[in-house]
């Protein structure tokens, strides 16, 4: 049968690991690792890509920006905040869907990664047949009325509600969590020096920052 990670003793698996790799070394001339940025170009550019075998259709709005580190407390609070903006704009979202003359199916915006060097801010759209410019412009009015008048406290208290208790029932799962998971965090760990930070731990920093996070920090 098939036996999980977890199910191993530790001591076994670390005496395993050692007797696999313990000997290896680096080579005495190392060959230099090329950092390949990308770059922030200035403008507008846009990309039509037509797929036979793809029955919906999808648009996209990336805005780029530079790739941020997570590393202090501050950088999960930006996350949070991120996190209850992106919240947010889903509720609103469902509520439009329940709307009869809505031109998508399902629709979004809020902050997302990218690639190691950039991060974007990210509108999506999966129109209804043949409505994919109104679509769109239904996501861009959302995303400007949430400019103009910003997010009400209602909704910032039902986002903070929300997000506390994701990170409650992922800190109750782990134990269970799959393997891939944990060797994400090994890997933004080691490329980019990131913090390694477990599922309760998140949930307790989630309980200390939330309750301060602002609607005037939301909005901005």
């Amino acid at each position: 049968g098939v036996v999980a990670v977890g199910d191993y003793p530790i001591d076994s698996l670390e005496v395993l690991i050692r007797s696999r790799f313990a000997s290896l070394r680096n080579p005495v001339t190392e060959r230099p690792r090329t950092d390949a940025p990308v770059p922030l170009l200035p403008g507008t550019r846009m990309v039509a890509i037509a797929d036979p075998e793809q029955s919906t259709e999808a648009i996209e709005l990336l805005i780029r920006r530079p790739t941020t580190h997570y590393r202090t407390e501050l950088d999960e609070r930006r996350n949070l905040i991120g996190s209850l903006f992106s919240i947010i704009a889903s509720q609103r979202f469902q509520e439009l869907q329940r709307q009869p003359d809505v031109p998508f199916v399902g629709a979004g915006f809020g902050p997302s990664g990218f690639i190691r060097d950039l991060q974007v801010f990210q509108v999506g759209v999966n129109p209804k047949e043949g409505q994919g410019a109104a679509a769109f412009e239904a996501a861009m009015r959302e995303l400007r009325r949430l400019d103009e008048h910003g997010v009400l406290p209602a909704e910032l208290e039902r986002a903070k509600a929300s997000l506390i208790r994701g990170r409650e029932s992922a800190a109750a799962e782990v134990g269970k969590t799959e393997s891939y998971a944990y060797v994400g965090s090994y890997i933004n760990g080691f490329l980019r020096g990131d913090a390694l930070v477990s599922a309760g731990e998140r949930y307790s920093l989630a309980q200390k920052i939330l309750p301060t996070v602002t609607i005037g920090e939301v909005n901005t």
